[in-house]
């Protein structure tokens, strides 16, 4: 792993803090998993980023499948995040 993705990956890692319990315990199996937030590339990394953009309540509404994101990769990334819980 190069020193850019360690760094990148503990900025997003610090954008996962979120101000719902429910969100943090989401993450925080994601990123305990084995093929789970260490296993992202640097182009899923960016698109994790985007996700996370949206406000806790949407991002909540998305991760328990009740709202469908647009983008494939976007899906695909949720998908992996759901696996790990």
């Amino acid at each position: 792993m190069t020193d850019s993705l360690y760094y990148y990956q503990r900025q997003v890692r610090w954008q996962m803090r979120r101000g719902l319990l429910e969100l943090d315990i989401i993450f925080n199996r994601f990123i305990a998993d084995a093929n789970g937030f260490l296993s992202l590339d640097e182009k899923q990394l960016k698109t994790l980023e985007n996700i996370l953009r949206l406000n806790d309540q949407e991002l909540l509404q998305v991760l328990q499948g009740s709202k469908i994101l647009d983008q494939t990769d976007q899906v695909a990334l949720v998908a992996k995040i759901q696996s790990c819980n």
